[in-house]
Order: structure tokens, then C-alpha cells, then sequence
């Protein structure tokens, strides 16, 4: 089945929401350069952001978010859907001492994206699910480099086995390397907030073609913490979008698109989903 124009379009405005929804806080305010100005941000690389030829780092982020009293998560948000949000935001700015960091550890996250080099790249995430236990669950993520940090995005679009109501999930996060193990803190939506701990565990850079990772996170319709593991397939570095777009979503576990060994690895007690 060919990837609609629409479906393919989900991932490249994921992307360049951000500019947009800060170019509209922006004009709350004086200017673009009033703003870089009142939170420390070269004008240039502000004016980067607004459009969209970069994205911010964690201190930055949090800068920004704290300036406007937004939520991070909700940069992420279709633009018609932000400004209505926050039509009525504060235009007052939040002194040092009222900031908090949605991003507790931010420090750990910024460091120099060198670290991450054999990482960066894209992949398919595949997973149980407790809300559809006869699927598995693919991502379609992109691991890229900003500045003096390691970020990441990723969508899961498709239907639901039983009513084919359309699924659509996305987020992202950031990397950060600590020995032999990459750090991960993620958010998703249409939950808002970070929500999801994954630790991935490398021990030869030489071989990631396959990587098995740990994480807790949030279920979308009981709140509970969930216990699970995840792998990464390595896709390589510029996949076409179409074609990670049309690999994610849910597959039946019996499907032909699912190898022997993934299914063996995903089948195996590591792998099923738990109540913590």
C-alpha cells in the first residue's frame, strides 16, 4: 500500500513545529531580538530556532520554556492546537528563583555529541504491548546531534486491530553516554511531560545492528508504571521517510514483516511487559 501524501507529511511538520509555535510566542512579545536579548541567546542562533534550521539544547529549551511558561512537550503540538492553548499566556517573565526544571537531569544530557557519533542514525523499535497483546508495537526513530547535546524523534502511526481507529503517537528526548550504557529521557504524545527512563546497554560499538533496551514507562489509558524492554534495529544513516513511516505502527506478531530472530528475541521472558 503507497504512503498518502498526508501520512508522510505527519513526520516532516513533527519536525518543524517548533520554529513556528516560537515564532508565534515571539510576537507576544517586542521582537525575535528582544526575546533572544532578555534570555541570553545569541540573536543568530535564536533566530535559528525560529526557523527551524535548529533546534535548541536542553538549557536552552528550558530558558525558553520557563520565559513563556509553556510546557516543552507541547512545542510539538500542531500550531493552530499551541496558540489556542496558550492564547492566554503570561506575558510576564518567570525570575530565576520561580524556574524549574522540567528536564531534572539536564546536566548529564548535555555533553559533546562525539560521545554518541556510532549511535546517531535511524531505527525501527519494536515492543510489546499490553493494549494489543497480539501485536507488536514498531517506532520509526531518528537519532540526530544539536549543538552540545544527542537528540532523538520518533512516530508510530497505524490503525487499531479491532475498530481501525487511527493510531498516532509521537515525541522525542535526548542521549546521553555514560560508559557502556546510553542514557535515555523521552516524552510522547499525546502525554505530556518526560515519562519514559530507558537505558540501552552497548558493549561492542562495532556491532549495534540489534540493541536490546530496559525502560519504565506510563500507560496511556491506566496510568500505571510499566516494566519493559525494547530493540533497536539499526536502519543506518538518511532512510527514506516514507519507507520508516510505512514500517512503524502495530503488526501481528504471526506477520512476515517480523524476522525469526526479532520475534524470538521479543517473545523471550526479558522481553513481556510488567506492572510495577
Amino acid at each position: 500500500m503507497r504512503l498518502s501524501d498526508h501520512d508522510f507529511l505527519i513526520w516532516a511538520n513533527f519536525m518543524t513545529e517548533f520554529g513556528e509555535n516560537l515564532r508565534w510566542l515571539c510576537g507576544l512579545r517586542k521582537s525575535v531580538s528582544f526575546v533572544a536579548r532578555e534570555l541570553g541567546i545569541n540573536r543568530q542562533q535564536f533566530g535559528r530556532y525560529v526557523n527551524n534550521k535548529s533546534y535548541p539544547n536542553t538549557h536552552n529549551l528550558i530558558a525558553i520554556c520557563d520565559y513563556f511558561n509553556v510546557q516543552a512537550a507541547d512545542f510539538e503540538l500542531p500550531h493552530s492546537e499551541f496558540s489556542q492553548k496558550y492564547r492566554k499566556v503570561s506575558l510576564l517573565k518567570q525570575g530565576p528563583a520561580q524556574r524549574t526544571l522540567e528536564f531534572p537531569l539536564d546536566a548529564y544530557f548535555r555533553q559533546s555529541p562525539r560521545l554518541l557519533e556510532r549511535f546517531r542514525g535511524d531505527y525501527l523499535i519494536y515492543f510489546n504491548t499490553k493494549t494489543w497483546p497480539d501485536h507488536y508495537m514498531i517506532a520509526f526513530c531518528r537519532v540526530f546531534s544539536r549543538e552540545d547535546a544527542t537528540f532523538f524523534r520518533y512516530i508510530i502511526r497505524g490503525r487499531e486491530p479491532l475498530l481501525g481507529n487511527r493510531i498516532l503517537f509521537k515525541g522525542g528526548g535526548q542521549a546521553a553516554k555514560f560508559e557502556h550504557n546510553v542514557f535515555i529521557q523521552s516524552y510522547s504524545k499525546p502525554l505530556a511531560g518526560p515519562l519514559v527512563s530507558e537505558i540501552i546497554s552497548i558493549r561492542d560499538w562495532k556491532h549495534t545492528d540489534l540493541l536490546p533496551s530496559r525502560m519504565m514507562s506510563t500507560h496511556i489509558d491506566t496510568n500505571e508504571i510499566l516494566y519493559k524492554a525494547r530493540l533497536w534495529r539499526r536502519l543506518g544513516l538518511g532512510t527514506d521517510l516514507r519507507a520508516g513511516l510505512k514500517a512503524s505502527g502495530l503488526v501481528r506478531k504471526t506477520s512476515p514483516r517480523v524476522s525469526t530472530m526479532i520475534r524470538d528475541i521479543l517473545e523471550g521472558p526479558d522481553f513481556q511487559v510488567h506492572t510495577v
